[in-house]
């Protein structure tokens, strides 16, 4: 199964049919669920503010 790639012009894959009816893609994945992203102190990625 190919990486996502990281940065504008990224593949995105799409939710898989069969799990359609639970998920769904969110882009702004912090806003979807009402959080506050900062910078994380040792990861790259943000962690959740509140």
């Amino acid at each position: 199964m190919p990486r996502r790639q990281s940065g504008p012009g990224r593949t995105i894959r799409p939710v898989p049919e069969h799990k359609q009816g639970r998920f769904r893609y969110e882009r702004e994945k912090f806003a979807a669920a009402g959080l506050t992203p900062v910078s994380a102190e040792l990861a790259a990625p943000p962690r959740v503010a509140k």
